[in-house]
């Protein structure tokens, strides 16, 4: 549970430096990088070196492929940019691809990687914390059931909770000024982007 604490100390950082609009993204990981390393003996950073590359690779997914939509969907939404539907809307089919790959992947697991919470539950969850609580309402996340338990298992753990208090799940999805509900849902199948 200490690692938890620690990890999730890092994630409040990473969360307040968002919340004033700051770029977090290629700092944070590898703030919480050097404290999972630091730290071998939690396993936060991973069992194995296998383990280890799985995070990793978790870590850069979440960079490129989750917080990058998130950002361009949630930005506009808190007037940190201007509102342009068809970013908006491929924010959203992007983010939904996403969220697609982790469902087939929780589909039979627990955590992203081994058998307890690691480095990557911690960032990923992170990185999702706001648009499952503001922009992720049911109906987007219909699709991603697995996504969801996980997620609502990683911020439910009492060291997490202790940094970023309750998320409720998203009751109804927060809109843009000037968003007038016309752009495609993109939502888990919906209004999905052609090759």
């Amino acid at each position: 549970a200490c690692y938890i604490a620690s990890a999730a100390h890092l994630m409040d950082r990473a969360l307040q430096l968002y919340d004033k609009g700051q770029d977090w993204c290629n700092a944070e990981p590898s703030w919480c990088l050097l404290g999972g390393r630091m730290r071998t003996d939690t396993q936060l950073y991973g069992a194995t070196f296998f383990e280890s590359g799985q995070i990793d690779s978790w870590l850069d997914f979440c960079t490129h492929e989750i917080e990058l939509p998130a950002t361009m969907w949630f930005y506009p939404v808190f007037g940190y940019m201007p509102f342009n539907a068809a970013a908006t809307a491929k924010a959203k089919a992007d983010l939904a691809k996403s969220l697609a790959v982790l469902e087939k992947h929780l589909l039979t697991r627990t955590y992203l990687v081994g058998d307890a919470v690691s480095l990557a539950d911690i960032v990923v969850a992170s990185a999702l914390v706001y648009p499952m609580k503001m922009l992720m309402d049911k109906a987007f996340r219909k699709p991603f059931p697995c996504v969801t338990r996980w997620f609502t298992t990683v911020v439910n753990q009492d060291a997490v909770k202790a940094v970023v208090g309750d998320v409720p799940l998203c009751a109804k999805m927060l809109t843009a000024a000037g968003d007038d509900g016309k752009a495609p849902a993109a939502a888990g199948g919906a209004g999905k982007a052609k090759a």
